[in-house]
């Protein structure tokens, strides 16, 4: 997670592009290349900014970001060990910032959903071979987000005010819960925390969690689908990055993810076991996506808090969907 405390992005500073073009300079040379036109933004927010550099040979990108996600390209420098054409390539990396090749591709967002089943399928196959064995996750900067940490913040994450007892304006794009919501979330908190003791019991081991999984963040490519932006990677449960990529998919493609994610893991235990890790593990998912979004407006700041705390409320009307589904009285 990002550590709290307004910290205001460099590349807000002025100045800050002409200091990336030196370094970038420095780095191509070394590499037997130059620079053959202007930098381009490509994404430019609080969390972080990526842009185009054209080269005499092919693009490179430039990715910086907060403090508190840099770890990113060390993840992907352990990933990348064995899965070298599942993950961007890492040209040089410095403090908070890295430089990557292009790695093309067509977007999962732009592909048809029966296809995207091959992105969360390339997702799954890292955490089983990672299930159990995390410590080179952790040495590359992973923090543990599993069901004992979730245990301890879901009592600090609703007891937060200042994310959920404002009164709701209309027209207003953060629309928070107000009061009545916040009593239902509230409400959550037993059953949350049993789900949490589920979990921690329960047959599936801890490994990867993508944390920002989404079609977004993978390209399908003629070798294979690569996964990319791993900012969040943390070492959790391995159903929870299934909330973020069930999100926004239809009724039948969600079911076919779903049923490949639950049968990946039928080594484990019984398919019946799985499900019940599935219904304990799906509205813990919507509490990471929670966790990520607070924390990055509790970075960004009154500044640009304003980019995250649609996403922090938007995930708490989920959370009380699934309370609904499961019969709990919210």
């Amino acid at each position: 997670m990002v550590a709290r405390g307004v910290v205001e992005p460099a590349w807000f500073a002025p100045g800050w592009y002409d200091d990336v073009c030196l370094v970038l300079d420095e780095v191509l040379a070394s590499r037997g290349l130059r620079r053959a036109g202007p930098v381009s933004r490509v994404k430019y927010w609080s969390m972080s900014t990526v842009v185009r550099v054209p080269t005499s040979g092919p693009d490179v990108y430039l990715k910086a970001v907060l403090p508190g996600l840099a770890r990113e390209p060390h993840v992907i420098g352990y990933l990348s060990r064995r899965w070298p054409a599942s993950v961007p390539e890492i040209l040089a990396a410095g403090d908070g910032w890295w430089l990557m090749a292009d790695f093309g591709g067509t977007s999962a967002l732009a592909l048809p959903e029966d296809d995207r089943l091959g992105a969360l399928a390339a997702l799954v196959e890292m955490q089983r071979a990672l299930a159990g064995d995390t410590r080179g996750l952790e040495a590359a900067g992973c923090p543990v987000l599993g069901a004992r940490e979730l245990e301890k913040q879901i009592p600090l994450l609703l007891a937060r005010d200042d994310l959920w007892a404002a009164d709701p304006v209309p027209g207003q794009w953060s629309r928070p819960l107000g009061p009545g919501g916040y009593a239902q979330l509230r409400a959550l908190e037993p059953y949350l925390l049993d789900c949490c003791e589920y979990l921690e019991s329960g047959p599936l081991p801890a490994t990867l969690s993508h944390g920002d999984f989404h079609p977004g963040n993978a390209v399908r490519r003629a070798d294979g689908f690569l996964i990319h932006d791993w900012s969040f990677a943390a070492v959790s449960h391995p159903l929870l990055d299934l909330a973020a990529f069930l999100h926004d998919a239809g009724e039948p493609a969600a079911a076919r993810y779903l049923a490949h994610t639950l049968d990946a893991w039928c080594d484990y235990a019984p398919r019946p076991g799985i499900e019940r890790c599935w219904s304990a593990a799906k509205p813990l998912g919507a509490v990471a996506e929670i966790l990520k979004f607070a924390a990055l407006a509790d970075a960004a700041g009154p500044r640009h808090e304003a980019s995250w705390l649609p996403m922090v409320h938007g995930w708490a009307r989920r959370l009380l969907r699934a309370g609904e589904y499961t019969g709990w009285p919210v």
